[in-house]
């Protein structure tokens, strides 16, 4: 699990080990007498470390703290440092001589036009446990999927996709290509945005029922959802502020099973009901002003905003409501044509006592000017918000809440490491919430809804690449309310909610719409 350095010999297919290291060692640059040159993982970071050739051909390694020792006082004439730069360690071929022995004075290669290069395809076997599904038993829970990725080596164009299936046949597919090359049109005007394509599937089984007048059926059914997104992302003004420009098409159907027909009496075939086609128009406008440090992620300092706006264009059935035309059965959409608004605010400061922050953030979004079905809500609950609700229980066409948090080091220098994981950093946070979700007229601050908790957020990394950031959180709903779902009251607050994730980043940076 530890990279290191080999070499190889051609001619003979011997192959030796150049480095040991405890940390890892990176992109080998080899020069004409022999001297090595690499990137060194330590507790520190990363480091430029030198293997120099001694005469007899016997190597002495040179470590990151002598390569930057520039002065003859500072190293034995057998270890001393040339004075490296950027531009000297850029070649593999040649670390520190411009020239070939007995050569021309310049080197001269065969050009040709740049093609698409890819990186061999990356397979990453992945075992879900989805308990999205309450009809789901014992090992129906358990997805076995495969994540794919591939890049063109000057990142211009990437692929990132992957698949879930369990044994009921409920999947979870995506697929993510992303092109960062010169764009027609765009690029003459001096815009050179990433496009991406995305494509989302993921289908549940269950059971359900729905209204023929004036009877009501029960039956089982498969919900199979679809989503195809297209846009444009580009920096505007300065480097901290993105723009992305991008077109939704969403098609929901459901699978109904078999069923008796109350009119006719006669067994009525299974069939498609696609109760949602939504058409989606959407800008988002993203501000981050965090200042870049080794501890950005982890415990932010500076301030980051996020505004969103959408224009949709829905055609919904939302009660299942269906004709009988000619012996079929013809769903009865409803239009729902609506803007949707939505500003997420964070400042995070720092203390006078080092490395400990207070973070205050802003939530607010809207549907305005018409009430919509509560299918298109905002929701103000669960890990993306007030952590002390489940995710639904604080719903609406409008949302609102405040949050304050303190957070504080356990440990900036950890350098654990257990299996693959490299472990960096530990901190603690203790966190407070107000807000409430609401549809129609804002209601009474009095009615609203406050939580407190705290979490532990751990830094790591995997395999000394990949980063890796681990969270256990936990928080209690003060207030408790009922609320009514298909005429099924649920009351909540008053309880502890707990979260644990391993993600490549703290926090949820997009805004869940459905």
């Amino acid at each position: 699990g530890i990279f290191n350095i080999y070499a190889l010999d051609r001619s003979s297919g011997s192959e030796r080990q150049v480095t040991n290291v405890v940390g890892g060692a990176f992109l080998p640059a080899v020069n004409q007498r022999g001297d090595v040159a690499y990137v060194s993982y330590t507790s520190g970071g990363y480091k430029i470390a030198l293997l120099k050739q001694e005469e007899g051909g016997k190597k002495t390694p040179a470590t990151p703290e002598l390569l930057a020792q520039r002065t003859a006082g500072h190293a034995t004439p057998a270890t001393q440092i040339p004075s490296l730069t950027l531009r000297d360690i850029s070649s593999p071929a040649l670390l520190a001589d411009a020239k070939p022995a007995n050569g021309p004075d310049e080197l001269h290669y065969d050009s040709r036009p740049y093609r698409n290069t890819f990186t061999s395809l990356s397979l990453i076997p992945v075992v879900r446990v989805d308990n999205y599904n309450p009809r789901n038993k014992g090992i129906d829970i358990i997805k076995p999927g495969l994540y794919v990725s591939s890049s063109d080596v000057l990142d211009k164009l990437r692929l990132f996709g992957g698949a879930a299936i369990n044994r009921k046949l409920e999947r979870d597919l995506f697929l993510n290509l992303e092109y960062r090359d010169r764009i027609p049109l765009l690029y003459e005007l001096g815009l050179e945005p990433v496009l991406s394509l995305e494509l989302y599937n993921i289908s549940r089984t269950t059971s359900t029922s729905f209204e023929l007048y004036p009877y009501r059926i029960s039956t089982d059914v498969s919900y199979n959802l679809l989503e195809f997104d297209a846009g444009l992302r580009q920096n505007i003004f300065s480097e901290y502020l993105t723009m992305r420009l991008w077109y939704t098409l969403s098609r929901y159907n459901a699978e109904i099973g078999s069923f008796i027909n109350p009119f006719t009496r006669q067994v009525n075939p299974s069939f498609r009901n696609t109760y949602l086609v939504g058409h989606v128009l959407n800008a988002r406008f993203h501000f981050d002003g965090r200042k870049i440090n080794r501890e950005m992620e982890i415990n932010p300092v500076g301030r980051t905003v996020t505004f969103y706006y959408a224009y949709e264009m829905n055609k919904f059935n939302p009660e299942g409501r269906f004709d009988i035309e000619n012996g079929f059965l013809v769903p009865q959409y409803d239009r729902f044509d609506f803007h949707r608004v939505e500003l997420s605010w964070n400042e995070h400061l720092a203390l006078p006592l080092e490395h400990q922050t207070v973070s205050v953030g802003l939530r607010a979004g809207t549907i305005p000017w018409k009430k919509v079905d509560s299918f298109f809500d905002f929701y103000a609950g669960g890990f993306t918000g007030m952590k002390g609700y489940p995710y639904y229980a604080l719903g609406g066409n409008s949302v609102a809440s405040f949050n304050v948090t303190y957070r504080f080091p356990v440990s900036r220098s950890l350098g654990l490491r257990a299996f693959q994981f490299y472990f960096t950093r530990l901190y603690a946070s203790v966190f407070g919430d107000i807000g409430n979700a609401w549809t129609g007229t804002v209601p009474a601050l009095s009615s609203w809804k406050t939580d407190a908790g705290a979490e532990l957020r751990l830094e790591a990394f995997s395999f000394y690449a990949y980063p890796t950031r681990i969270f256990l959180s936990g928080a209690y709903g003060f207030d408790r309310f009922t609320r009514v779902f298909s005429g099924t009251p649920v009351t909540y607050g008053r309880e502890w909610h707990f979260y644990f994730g391993v993600l490549f980043d703290f926090e949820l940076t997009d805004f869940l719409r459905r």
